[in-house]
């Protein structure tokens, strides 16, 4: 016996950061016009991992969240409330408002926070681009840090339960090995909705170990750290006259890195049967395909709200 799917897998973020920048907004939700508080945290992390010593990696992650305002017992939320600390006149300042030093540090706390799978219509408006987030619902002010705290210092990690799709070595579009490991694992989430990710170890002993004893259909839980990492490139184009114009380039780099993971993959009641799995993928594709059309039904919608244009008798074609 196999692991329903009406089971959603274990998925927890935790984050301890800086506060660095907020968009919020209120809303009122379609049909049942009730409000709610949706939009973007974004936190400063400074945390150190890695083999041979480690390294120190600065990202700026952002967190999205949404919270009706009142329960479905109709009590207030106290998500919706928590989330006025972060307005005009609440307790919670960015770095952006104060800087850095002054800034307020918070905690996405792993009951609140979790994984999602991000997809949407490229701009030639038939890809369909997929990515990740991190959403939650609530946040708490971190008190102390340091040395004398350092359960409080920065990081950013994740532990979720896979449906592994496949595991491979990482190569570049040439075709040439980058010494890491890449998994593609599947998210049971509430709602029988599967979510779909890229995961990678780079740690030589961590790619070891999942390379020998994890394979495909296995679920597993892993534990890892969020990058979100952002570089500026500096470019100058060569002229046999005039002034060149450097240009630069802002690269950001977004993955889950695994760092650790369960000794043994679940035994059968534990893991999540792959007939199940592919029942779900085939509805995760659907959705994409929707995505399509919707996007489709937009741009004529758009294009035939558009107004002609007076060009003034002139045939410019």
């Amino acid at each position: 016996m196999s692991k329903s799917i009406q089971n959603p897998a274990k998925n927890e973020v935790s984050i301890t950061g800086t506060l660095h920048s907020v968009v919020i907004r209120d809303g009122v939700a379609k049909g049942s016009g009730k409000p709610y508080r949706s939009g973007t945290v974004t936190l400063r992390v400074n945390q150190h991992y890695g083999a041979n010593g480690g390294v120190d990696e600065i990202s700026e992650i952002p967190v999205s969240f949404v919270a009706m305002k009142f329960k479905r017992d109709g009590s207030q939320n106290p998500a919706y409330d928590n989330l006025k600390e972060f307005m005009e006149g609440g307790s919670y300042h960015s770095i952006q408002e104060v800087g850095l030093e002054h800034a307020t540090r918070l905690r996405v706390s792993g009951k609140y926070g979790n994984l999602s799978e991000n997809m949407f219509v490229g701009r030639d408006g038939e890809t369909i681009n997929s990515g990740w987030r991190v959403n939650s619902s609530f946040f708490g002010v971190v008190r102390g840090g340091g040395e004398a705290s350092p359960s409080n210092g920065d990081s950013a990690t994740f532990s979720t339960d896979i449906f592994i799709m496949s595991i491979d070595d990482e190569v570049t579009a040439e075709g040439e090995a980058t010494g890491r490991l890449h998994i593609r694992g599947a998210i049971v989430q509430y709602g029988q909705r599967l979510d779909v990710m890229d995961f990678y170890a780079e740690n030589p002993g961590v790619v070891d170990f999942m390379s020998r004893n994890y394979n495909v259909n296995d679920t597993v839980n892993v534990v890892g750290r969020i990058r979100y990492t952002s570089t500026v490139e500096e470019t100058h184009e060569e002229s046999s006259w005039g002034e060149v114009i450097p240009k630069s380039t802002t690269r950001t780099k977004r993955e889950l890195i695994l760092v650790n993971g369960a000794d043994e993959v679940f035994d059968d009641e534990m893991a999540y049967d792959p007939a199940d799995i592919a029942t779900l993928n085939a509805d995760r594709n659907s959705r994409r395909e929707q995505l399509k059309i919707d996007a489709r039904n937009k741009a004529a919608a758009s294009k035939a709200a558009k107004a002609p244009v007076d060009n003034g008798g002139y045939d410019w074609e």
